[in-house]
């Protein structure tokens, strides 16, 4: 039944399995199709997931089904930012105030939304009204700090940072921290606080067994070249591959498809599809 379906989905959630709560929540939903719970416990996965589109038409399923949830315009005015549509995601967000979603986070959501806009201003009366409501919540602090940084006031950020992360250490705000302080040209301390982006989720494409490099000598290594985020920044850190080469590294690049023949035509070493086995040591 529903209550069968639900307990396992929900505990595939709380482990972030996204991609089996998605199997169990679809499969329920295509069993109890009236179920506004089950629609919205799908479009968590399907969001967490990526799949931006599929979470918005699950999202809206549910709220055919039961009208006004606070929530699920919060969470479709995220959707709606990052997809880079911030005029809805703004439109969502006042929805989710209106409809009595938790007052905090619906600011926190609105604040995001207008500082996409660039309307700064009034992000910054949100979150600091969110901050008032919510004073232990280490996500606002670091939504503060992310603003704060976008407007280049550094010192501000770092404070809020620092807030943050008092209340809540975890690899997302030092992340966060990571990249405001390399944009600041504070190299030394970014570089090891963006080190964090790698205790995330899905932070690589690929989870090769081979130990990391630390920068010990070269001479006679294999040394596996992972491309960690879009084409473009691919592209550009590949410059790198000629120093290594010449400290004597044997370079294996594993990349995704649609760079394949690029790197294998201009670049030192062996260029190898994700999909392909990788070297273990």
């Amino acid at each position: 039944n529903a209550r069968h379906y639900l307990i396992e989905g929900l505990a595939a959630l709380a482990m972030t399995d996204w991609r089996d709560a998605r199997m169990v929540f679809r499969a329920a939903c295509a069993d109890f199709p009236d179920d506004p719970q089950l629609w919205f416990n799908r479009a968590l996965a399907e969001e967490n997931l990526g799949l931006l589109d599929a979470a918005a038409a699950s999202y809206d399923r549910s709220l055919a089904l039961k009208p006004e949830q606070g929530e699920i315009f919060g969470n479709l005015s995220n959707i709606r930012r990052r997809q880079g549509r911030f005029p809805e995601a703004v439109q969502y967000a006042c929805r989710a105030l209106a409809a009595g979603a938790p007052k905090a986070e619906a600011l926190n959501v609105l604040a995001l939304a207008l500082g996409k806009q660039g309307n700064f201003t009034e992000a910054e009366k949100a979150l600091a009204e969110s901050a008032q409501l919510a004073p232990n919540d280490a996500a606002i602090l670091a939504n503060r700090a992310n603003l704060a940084a976008d407007q280049l006031k550094f010192g501000e950020a770092w404070e809020f940072f620092a807030a943050a992360r008092a209340i809540d250490d975890m690899p997302i705000i030092r992340r966060d921290e990571g990249m405001a302080r390399l944009l600041a040209g504070d190299y030394a301390t970014g570089l090891p606080f963006y080190e964090a982006r790698l205790d995330l989720a899905n932070a690589l494409r690929v989870h090769p067994a081979c130990p990391r490099w630390q920068g010990e000598d070269l001479s006679g290594k294999t040394l596996l070249m992972v491309t960690e985020q879009g084409y473009g920044d691919a592209i550009q850190f590949s410059r790198y591959a000629l120093p290594l080469a010449e400290a004597g590294a044997d370079l294996v690049w594993s990349v995704r498809a649609p760079l394949q023949r690029l790197f294998a035509a201009d670049l030192p070493g062996h260029v190898a599809f994700e999909s392909d086995p990788l070297p273990a040591t």
